[in-house]
C-alpha cells in the first residue's frame, strides 16, 4: 500500500504510512452539473404564493450548497486520509466534518461490512458514524481503504447451522416513509398554484404523481409477508414475490449470489460478469440482514470470489 498514494493535500509530501482517498470525479461533477441549474431555477423562480416562494428558495440554497461542496472536493483533490500506523482518519469537507477521528472519547476506527460505513468506537462499545460517505469516495481508493480496515475484523461465524435465512421487512420505516410521502403529496397539491402554462402544469403533475406513486408502492410493499429468503442448500435467493421467476436469483447463466463488503450490495455472479440485484438494505430488518450477510460470507468461496469483488471495485 505504500506506493498507492494518489494525491496528497496541498503543501504536504506523500507519506508511505498514509493513504489518500480522493473524491469520485465523475459523481461529483455530475452532482454539480445537475445541482447548480436546479438551484438557480428554484431560487430565481417567482411563484405567486409567498409560502411556496420561500420553500423553493430554501430548497435552491441547500441544493446549491451541496453542489458547490462537491466542486470543492474535486478542486481539493482529496476527500480524507487514513494513517495506517495510528489508524486515524483525517476528513476534509465542510467545517462540521473536518477533523481527525477517532475523536476524544473514542479509541478506534471500525468498518462495518453490513452497511459499508465507518464508525469510531469507544471503550464501552458506543459507536458513532464518521462523516465520510462511500458514494462520494473514489471506488479504487475506497476499496484499498476498506481492505486495510478489514484486516482487524474477525471472520463471520454461524454458530447455528440453518438451511434457510429469512429476512423480514422493516415495516415501520416503510410505513412512516410512505405516510410522509403522502403528506408531501397533499401539501404539494394544496400549495402549488394552478398552472398558467403547459410546462408548469406538466411539472405540477409530475411532482404530485411521483409523491403519491411512491407512497402507494411503499405502503403496499410494507404489507408483504416477507422481504427475502436465502436457501443455503441451493444457493438461491427469493424476493418478495418469489412465486414469479424474475424475483428469484441467480437468473439464467449466473452461477451464484455474492455479497460485496465494499458497497453492502447483493450481486448475481458468473465468470467475468456481475449484476446488481434490486434489493436494498434499508428495507430489511437489521438483525435479519446481518444474518443474511454472515450466511453469504461463510457459504461462498473465499479467495477467488474476493479477488473478483476487489477487482470489480477497482
Amino acid at each position: 500500500m505504500n506506493g498507492e498514494n494518489a494525491a496528497a493535500p496541498p503543501g504536504e509530501t506523500p507519506d508511505p504510512a498514509r493513504i489518500v482517498v480522493r473524491a469520485s470525479l465523475v459523481r461529483c461533477l455530475i452532482t454539480a452539473a445537475l445541482g447548480l441549474p436546479v438551484a438557480a431555477v428554484l431560487v430565481l423562480h417567482d411563484p405567486p404564493s409567498a409560502a411556496v416562494d420561500g420553500l423553493l428558495r430554501l430548497g435552491g440554497i441547500l441544493i446549491g450548497m451541496g453542489a458547490l461542496g462537491r466542486i470543492a472536493l474535486v478542486v481539493r483533490r482529496w476527500y480524507f486520509t487514513f494513517d495506517t500506523r495510528r489508524r486515524t482518519v483525517t476528513a476534509s469537507g465542510r467545517w462540521r466534518h473536518k477533523g481527525t477521528y477517532p475523536a476524544r472519547g473514542y479509541e478506534r476506527i471500525e468498518y462495518s461490512v453490513y452497511d459499508s460505513r465507518v464508525y469510531e468506537v469507544s471503550a464501552d462499545g458506543r459507536r458513532r458514524r464518521l462523516p465520510i460517505r462511500r458514494r462520494v469516495a473514489d471506488r479504487r481508493d475506497w476499496a484499498r481503504f476498506v481492505d486495510l480496515l478489514m484486516r482487524d475484523l474477525p471472520a463471520p461465524t454461524t454458530e447455528r447451522r440453518v438451511e434457510t435465512v429469512e429476512v423480514r421487512l422493516r415495516r415501520v420505516r416503510l410505513l412512516v416513509t410512505g405516510t410522509v410521502m403522502f403528506a408531501a403529496y397533499v401539501a404539494a397539491s394544496y400549495l402549488l398554484p394552478q398552472a398558467n402554462s403547459r410546462l408548469e402544469d406538466l411539472l405540477r403533475g409530475f411532482v404530485c404523481g411521483f409523491l403519491i406513486g411512491i407512497s402507494v408502492v411503499l405502503v403496499r410493499f410494507a404489507l408483504s409477508k416477507r422481504y427475502l429468503s436465502f436457501d443455503l442448500r441451493t444457493g438461491r435467493l427469493h424476493g418478495p414475490g418469489a412465486k414469479h421467476w424474475w424475483q428469484s436469483w441467480p437468473h439464467g447463466r449466473f452461477a451464484r449470489i455474492e455479497y460485496s463488503v465494499y458497497d453492502a450490495r447483493l450481486y448475481e455472479v458468473r465468470t467475468g460478469k456481475r449484476h446488481r440485484l434490486p434489493l436494498y438494505r434499508w428495507a430489511a430488518n437489521p438483525a435479519d440482514w446481518k444474518a443474511l450477510v454472515d450466511a453469504l460470507l461463510t457459504s461462498s468461496p473465499d479467495s477467488e470470489d474476493a479477488a473478483e469483488d476487489r477487482t470489480d471495485h477497482r
